[in-house]
């Protein structure tokens, strides 16, 4: 006679504490992305860190909060996913978008907003927009007394 045995192991998925967006201006770096994991069911997890959608970090879970130090050079968004797997089938990801900024009064190419010295003020177009009209209307005026 067989006798059978079933188990049941129940999984709950993973919890993670993240920032969602961080913008970090050009004197800011380097900066610490954290992901805070809560999981009370694992078996030997593991985790992959991916930058725009390379995998930069593959690593066993030690139960710590995750660090990865953000310390890029371009001015521009960055995409950094977290891919958790608790090792008994429950995979969760979390996805921060870092917004790299630069400095607008300094000289760098990557800027995200041109210097105050080549913006074109509005004044100058407006006086010159007047003074056209009325040189046409000046213009139109002498053209009538000579007929």
């Amino acid at each position: 006679m067989f006798t059978s045995i079933f188990v049941s192991i129940v999984n709950f998925l993973a919890e993670i504490t993240y920032e969602e967006e961080i913008t970090i201006m050009y004197d800011e770096t380097p900066v610490d992305i954290q992901w805070d994991i809560n999981d009370t069911t694992i078996n030997y997890p593991s985790f992959d860190i991916f930058v725009d959608g390379e995998n930069v970090l593959s690593h066993q879970w030690n139960g710590y909060i995750l660090t990865y130090t953000f310390d890029e050079e371009e001015f521009r968004d960055y995409n950094y996913t977290l891919i958790f797997d608790d090792g008994l089938g429950g995979i969760v990801s979390a996805t921060t978008i870092i917004h790299f900024i630069g400095d607008i009064d300094n000289d760098n190419d990557n800027d995200t907003e041109p210097p105050e010295s080549n913006k074109i003020s509005g004044f100058p177009i407006i006086t010159l927009s007047l003074f056209g009209i009325i040189g046409l209307i000046m213009i139109k005026k002498r053209l009538k007394t000579l007929k």
